[in-house]
């Protein structure tokens, strides 16, 4: 009798016609082998036939293989013969069987798909075992290519990464306010699932490692040793403590901003050790120059070495996101730094204080942004060897004139004219009386 921990297929996964099913043509096991590129005796041995049945599922086409297993896609032959589908069917190889860890890992990947609804998470239908001791994993069936596979095949455009990141925090808000932290934000987990019509949906994967938020880790689901998560994206706390809340996402999805914009990690290493000190104890790498001081310091706050200054909601990161995508000038510098007016001439009582002895508000004290000089609201004045702050770069910035500075004013320009007025009078009245 099938042993199912979830089983929840939605509506929308109607029957299938049997023509519109696309399946790998093979009528044996080493054709299906040599058209997948199989080289495994042990895998080709366990591979699934289309047409073959497993459990309630009935295989249509083979996918892939992994270290743990194999997935297929197949539909799921219901109690009153209406059958659902296409679902990825995830098949755990038999000798994985009795590693409860990753038994475990799958069951709580179904579990916590069952609380979440978002577009942007993939969802887990059922997690189960058949009569003779097979387990599985029923999940959404995806199309596309995962971030990780795209990110190094070319560059991105400023506007695109903030579009993708924009997508991967509404499905951490999703995560986040069901209870939930991911603990794992990485490329090979972000997937760019292809629409029948064509359009591209960011999708957050893999749950196996993710805790209810407020409860403690499980020791026996640790991926790096004691650590959980990945080094190269792996907040600064968690290597401490696993059990970190969802800035530790936030961070991560920082990382894979910065990725995305510099083409590279912000910290290497030779082993996971020294990146989990470098993420604890360096500063990254400046942000190619071309990236425009806006986006350099949301950027910078999303990878600050404390949580407390790091956006502390997917909701508030995705706005200072956001805005930058409006060309929005209206953003309250306020929200980036805090400084005091700048004065032509500063009094001791006047001088700012440096960077990094100061309290700024939203701004990590990591981040290498020089401070903003504030006139007025909204508008951003140049120093001498600083270019103006921008929200893009085709943006035109005013400046805005300091009150007490007389030239800014013209003032000298009309006692000079004054006094060509007074001298040509002068001549005129002279010319006349030697006359």
């Amino acid at each position: 009798m099938l042993k199912s921990t979830l089983i929840e297929l939605p509506p929308e996964l109607l029957s299938l016609e049997e023509e519109s099913i696309e399946v790998i043509e093979a009528s044996s096991l080493e054709e299906l082998a040599q058209k997948s590129k199989i080289q495994d005796e042990r895998v080709i041995k366990r591979l699934l036939l289309p047409g073959n049945s497993f459990g309630p599922y009935r295989i249509l086409g083979f996918i892939a293989a992994g270290g743990m297993g194999e997935v297929y896609s197949a539909e799921r032959i219901m109690p009153d013969g209406k059958r659902l589908g296409p679902v990825a069917l995830k098949v755990i190889a038999p000798e994985y069987l009795d590693d409860w860890a990753i038994t475990e890992r799958f069951k709580r990947e179904a579990q916590i798909s069952r609380a979440i609804r978002s577009t942007h998470v993939t969802r887990v239908y059922e997690f189960g075992e058949t009569e003779d001791k097979h387990a599985f994993l029923a999940m959404e069936m995806l199309h596309g290519e995962e971030l990780f596979d795209r990110m190094y095949s070319r560059r991105f455009a400023t506007r695109e990464v903030a579009e993708i990141i924009l997508q991967v925090l509404a499905g951490l808000r999703a995560v986040h306010e069901s209870g939930f932290v991911h603990r794992d934000i990485k490329p090979e987990n972000i997937y760019f699932h292809r629409k029948d019509t064509g359009e591209e949906v960011v999708k957050i994967l893999d749950f196996g490692i993710a805790k209810a938020s407020g409860h403690q880790s499980d020791p026996y689901l640790s991926v790096v040793g004691k650590i959980y998560g990945t080094p190269e994206y792996i907040a600064p706390e968690q290597g401490l403590n696993p059990d970190v809340d969802a800035r530790a996402d936030l961070y991560s999805t920082g990382v894979i901003m910065y990725e995305l914009l510099a083409g590279k990690l912000p910290f290497e290493g030779e082993s996971a050790y020294a990146i989990i000190l470098a993420h604890q104890n360096q500063k990254p790498p400046a942000l190619p120059t071309e990236i425009d001081r806006i986006m350099k310091r949301i950027v910078g706050k999303s990878l600050a070495k404390r949580a407390d200054d790091r956006y502390q909601s997917a909701a508030e990161f995705s706005k200072d996101i956001r805005r930058w995508l409006n060309h929005n000038d209206t953003i309250d510098t306020e929200d980036l730094v805090a400084e005091k007016t700048r004065h032509e001439t500063p009094a001791p009582s006047l001088h700012t204080p440096p960077l990094g002895n100061q309290q700024i508000k939203d701004l990590s004290a990591d981040s290498d942004a020089p401070p903003v000089q504030i006139f007025s609201k909204n508008k951003k004045l140049a120093t001498e060897d600083e270019p103006a702050l921008n929200l893009a770069a085709t943006e035109h910035v005013i400046p805005v004139a300091d009150p007490r500075d007389e030239h800014a004013h013209g003032s000298k320009a009309a006692v000079i004219f004054t006094a060509l007025v007074a001298i040509a009078i002068l001549a005129t009245a002279m010319w006349v009386f030697l006359r």
